[in-house]
């Protein structure tokens, strides 16, 4: 199975490439600001995270090992 990162899952294009890859069998990785992305998909995978914060990035690729 292919995965994907999309940044920005949880409204307007991001959510709707969201909905594409996971129609299409994808494995789907995605950060909010928000965190909050309802979804209820066994290939989903989501974590909080602004892109910017340099600090922040290493703990969030490791949340997904």
């Amino acid at each position: 199975m292919k995965t994907v990162l999309i940044t920005g899952g949880s409204r307007g294009i991001g959510k709707a490439t969201v909905n594409h890859f996971l129609a299409n069998n994808w494995s789907v990785i995605t950060t909010s600001t928000s965190g909050e992305i309802d979804y209820s998909h066994p290939n989903f995978y989501s974590h909080k995270f602004e892109l910017g914060q340099e600090d922040r990035e290493e703990s969030c690729v490791n949340s997904f090992q």
